[in-house]
């Protein structure tokens, strides 16, 4: 163990005399007399790491000079000191906001301990029977109810309909504004984005929105063949449902379905729109069975001639009739849909 001589050293209000000894934890110990008279004995590491600078007169006189005349703690006003306390604590005699004066201990004004004569506690149980009947965010107090954990508490009702018992404290401070429901609503809240899948039910348009990234992403069979083969995309924008719904609005009935109005176009603002089932059939793409290279247009093997024909039209006749050569076939199906088109 190092040798520690620090005899004849002051540190702080303490004067070394000697040496003391060994304490318990096997520490020096020197006998030290303070500027108060007092003598007192001290490890050697609390005198030089300034631990201890006095014989304990500095901390009490640190706590007079902090509780100042006039000073004021809750609605205690410090006036006067009072006589000294059996285990030597600085009391003051202080005039409370009601108009009566105490005796308190200055630890306990500091503290916060005591902030008033009394009178605080008289005034908190009686305004514990205005409570009943009281709203604090979605309880109402119904009755008071046996103490939990030595503290008053009630019977609260929620808007929800549950009842919960409630400590006092947890009401007025307002810790406690409803059975849970608040809280279980924030968690609901902070974890929706856009509330098309609340509860296990799925909307219409969020179904279309799935349905169209599974047929682009597909990587085999005939929807591979129709859609990614062709290089049918989804726009980045459309990544999220939130832009989807808010670029093509909400379906206006259960028949209609997303259409691609260029059909060697994208899934993009511009290019799709809600359909029928009719404007569906009315914007298909060329077959791939089809031998003329003009939409709607086939050869009549029997009558050798091309035969036009058109399909969505509303009085039900797609047949448009035979024609000599290709040309005024396929300005016949041209005018035909120019025409159908202008029925929607």
């Amino acid at each position: 163990m190092k040798r520690i001589d620090i005899v004849g050293k002051r540190y702080g209000r303490l004067l070394v005399l000697s040496d003391a000894g060994i304490s318990a934890s096997g520490k020096k110990r020197f006998l030290c007399r303070c500027d108060c008279g007092q003598e007192k004995s001290v490890l050697g590491v609390s005198l030089q790491r300034g631990a201890t600078r006095s014989c304990g007169c500095l901390q009490r006189e640190g706590i007079a000079d902090f509780l100042k005349i006039g000073q004021k703690y809750g609605q205690l006003t410090v006036t006067r000191e009072a006589p000294r306390a059996k285990n030597g604590e600085i009391c003051y005699v202080c005039s409370c906001d009601c108009g009566r004066e105490t005796i308190v201990c200055a630890s306990r004004l500091r503290s916060g301990n005591t902030r008033s004569c009394g009178c605080l506690r008289r005034l908190f149980r009686r305004s514990h029977i205005h409570m009943i009947g009281e709203k604090h965010g979605r309880l109402t107090v119904l009755r008071e109810v046996p103490n939990m954990q030595g503290m008053r508490s009630y019977l609260c009702l929620c808007e929800c309909g549950q009842e919960k018992v409630v400590l006092e404290k947890a009401l007025r401070s307002g810790d406690t504004r409803s059975c849970g429901c608040l809280q279980v609503e924030a968690i609901r809240q902070r974890a929706t984005k856009h509330g098309a899948t609340q509860a296990g039910c799925v909307t219409p348009e969020y179904r279309t929105w799935k349905c169209m990234w599974s047929r682009v992403r597909c990587t085999s069979g005939r929807t591979y063949k129709n859609y990614a083969e062709r290089g049918i995309t989804v726009c980045e924008r459309w990544k999220s449902f939130e832009a989807f719904l808010a670029d093509m609005g909400p379906k206006p009935s259960p028949k209609h379905s997303i259409d691609r109005v260029n059909n060697d176009g994208n899934y993009e603002p511009g290019n799709c729109r809600w359909a029928t089932p009719s404007q569906q059939l009315c914007n298909r793409r060329m077959l791939d069975r089809n031998t003329s290279g003009v939409a709607g247009v086939s050869w009549h093997k029997q009558r050798q001639k091309w035969r036009a024909q058109i399909g969505g039209v509303p009085s039900g006749e797609s047949d448009l009739g035979l024609f000599a050569n290709i040309e005024d076939a396929a300005r016949a199906c041209s005018a035909a849909k120019a025409e159908r088109d202008c029925s929607y």
